[in-house]
Parts: C-alpha cells; structure tokens; sequence
C-alpha cells in the first residue's frame, strides 16, 4: 500500500467523526431483526384481516389497516433501499472497526495467494485510491472491494491451474 500509516489513521479518525456514519449506527440500531420481524407480522396480519374480516367491520377498520400496511412496507422498502446503496447520498457507512476488517482481509487474501509487490493487487489499490482521496468508505465500496478480491483470486487461480497444465503436457511431449 502506497498511504502512509499516518494518512491511514487521520482517514480512519475523519470516518469515526462524520455525520453520515451517527446515522448509519442509528439506523442500525433501528432496523433490527426483531423489529423488521415486527414489521412483517403486521404486514401479514394487516392482509390477512384485509381478506377475511366481516363486512360490519370491514367499513371501520379498512383506513386503519390500510395505514398499517402501507407504513410497514414504505419502512421495509426504506431499509432495503438503504442498505442496498440505492439512494445516491444517503448510504451507510462503515465504521472504523469495519473497515480495519477489510483492509486485513483484504491483505491476507493477498498474501495467501502469494502477490508479489511487483504484481497487480486491485482490492488494495481500490482503498488505497479511497484513503488518498479521502472518501468515506460505504457499504458499497465494501462490496467492490470484496468483488475485486474475489476476481483477483479467481485470476490466479486460474493462472496456477493453466501453469500446472502447461507443465503437464511439457512432461507428456518430453515422455512421448
């Protein structure tokens, strides 16, 4: 990596004091499984009492219901869009242990595959054009960065399956 580690704790303490990450961690502390879970079940119980509920009834709760379904769905399909990284400014942010995670697995995938300094390492370079230029890192560039090592490793897999191939028909000519 070409950033000092100087720049690198300067990044990570700019990313702890930005706005955007408090909303993030409350939104997270929002949208938790029991809650989304909560917002199901009142999504199913709404429809099913839509369905099924007698006629003298039907006048007096159908608005309240209606609410009901339509709350619990625009707050699911906020929180889909959300952490999906739909939205074009509001996207969650990873925090400083999050990202310290990545950028570990990130170069122990690396070292694992034996990279040379020399050779192309396109996940580290990503962050490292991330920390240099000062972007907070968001669960999309997570995902990319992951992406990336993911194609980095299936290249050299397949470098080392072509090498130990071409290995193996050198061997059958000098054989044959």
């Amino acid at each position: 990596m070409k950033t000092e580690q100087t720049d690198i704790k300067l990044y990570l303490q700019r990313q702890s004091a930005c706005g955007m990450l408090k909303i993030t961690r409350i939104l997270d502390g929002i949208f938790t499984p029991p809650f989304i879970t909560f917002l199901l079940i009142g999504v199913l119980f709404s429809v099913i009492q839509l369905t099924i509920m007698p006629v003298v009834v039907e006048t007096l709760l159908f608005i309240p219901l209606c609410f009901v379904v339509v709350g619990c769905v625009g707050v699911l399909l906020f929180a889909h869009l959300y952490y999906s990284c739909s939205f074009p400014r509001l996207k969650p942010l990873l925090s400083v242990n999050e990202i310290e995670a990545l950028c570990s697995s990130t170069f122990c995938a690396y070292q694992k595959m034996g990279h040379l300094s020399s050779k192309q390492k396109s996940g580290i370079d990503y962050i490292d054009t991330l920390i240099c230029e000062g972007i907070p890192m968001n669960y999309h560039h997570r995902a990319r960065v992951k992406a990336l090592v993911e194609a980095d490793v299936r290249d050299h897999e397949l470098n080392t399956l072509s090498q130990e191939f071409e290995t193996v028909i050198a061997q059958s000519k000098t054989l044959a």
